[in-house]
């Protein structure tokens, strides 16, 4: 259960930090969002959830592998536990 919430939470965040929208114009963004890639890849590994949490915004909405949608950090944990 652990490897499907890293390679969720990876290619999700792989694919906001590859996108590639005038990427010489927008480049403190794709610097910013390649920086909160590597926290929220090192917060995973470790199992840090209190640094994921960090990684998140307010509100979300993470699907996991296997379908199941999770809206809060409780969830998260429950998930990672789990």
């Amino acid at each position: 259960m652990k490897n499907s919430i890293i390679i969720s939470c990876m290619v999700g965040l792989l694919c906001l930090a590859q996108q590639s929208v005038g990427a010489e114009e927008n480049g403190a963004e794709h610097d910013a969002l390649r920086a909160l890639r590597d926290r929220a890849e090192q917060a995973i590994n470790a199992g840090d959830m209190v640094a994921l949490r960090g990684c998140l915004a307010k509100e979300f909405t993470f699907v996991t592998s296997e379908q199941t949608v999770l809206t809060d950090m409780p969830g998260v944990e429950a998930y990672w536990d789990g």
